[in-house]
């Protein structure tokens, strides 16, 4: 059974099936119709997830928010987005990413990472050396 196929089942069913970090897949649906695609779509999950990363438009090899605001760096992502191993900074990762401000606090607050912190304020235009 392809993939379409089974998406395609899964919606004649009345099921919604959504992506979960870390790559869990959600089932929702009636109980019935739940019980009846659970066990094709355990056969088929890694061309499901495979499928609905695509949909969702992140795909393993970059970083990504978890449904709680947490940074989430898979360990299969690109070296770059790697801070423990040479790659860049999780500022520029968090700056890449879009993160807000209060994030972007969280992760490189001036006691935990000052050069960062400053780097970020200069950005921000918080800083007061910043011209």
């Amino acid at each position: 059974m392809t993939t379409e196929a089974i998406m395609e089942r899964v919606r004649q069913l009345g099921v919604v099936i959504s992506l979960s970090p870390p790559d869990t897949i959600r089932i929702a649906g009636k109980e019935s119709a739940v019980a009846t695609i659970k066990p094709v779509i355990r056969e088929h999950k890694g061309a499901i997830l495979a499928l609905l990363r695509r949909e969702d438009g992140r795909g393993k090899e970059q970083p990504y928010f978890d449904g709680s605001g947490l940074l989430r760096i898979p360990l299969d992502c690109k070296q770059r987005y790697k801070w423990w191993d040479g790659g860049q900074s999780i500022l520029d990762t968090l700056l890449e990413l879009k993160a807000p401000y209060e994030v972007i606090a969280r992760y490189i607050g001036p006691i935990h990472q000052p050069i960062s912190w400053k780097k970020w304020q200069i950005l921000a235009g918080q800083y007061p050396d910043a011209k």
